[in-house]
């Protein structure tokens, strides 16, 4: 499914976007589910996986548009019933605190 997906996706999306895409799939997603039939995926087999990623939630994050995208082709397409990603929310990504410079040093920095 994910080969046919990558194909499909290339006349669809930018070449940038589908080689970071495919660089997902090939390192993180495939490695897990090898071979794997898609209607064998189950919404816990794919909690499982993200809970032992090691890392950040916002890759994590990123990890899960693409699997989202051939779990839902191959549901759009009548290879599975069901699609176990609905229930599969993003992670919160934790914003850093930003301490934008006060009016004096940007003045300061304006005046080197």
């Amino acid at each position: 499914m994910a080969q046919d997906w990558v194909k499909i996706m290339a006349t669809e999306i930018k070449s940038s976007t589908l080689q970071d895409y495919r660089y997902t799939m090939n390192r993180y997603v495939l490695p897990y589910f090898g071979n794997t039939p898609v209607a064998k995926i189950t919404h816990f087999d794919i909690r499982k996986f993200m809970s032992g990623l090691t890392s950040t939630n916002k890759r994590k994050n990123n990890i899960l548009v693409s699997m989202r995208s051939v779990i839902k082709m191959a549901f759009l397409s009548d290879i599975i019933d069901r699609n176990p990603m609905d229930k599969i929310k993003n992670l919160k990504i934790e914003k850093p605190d930003i301490y934008p410079l006060s009016m004096d040093e940007v003045g300061l920095f304006l005046s080197k």
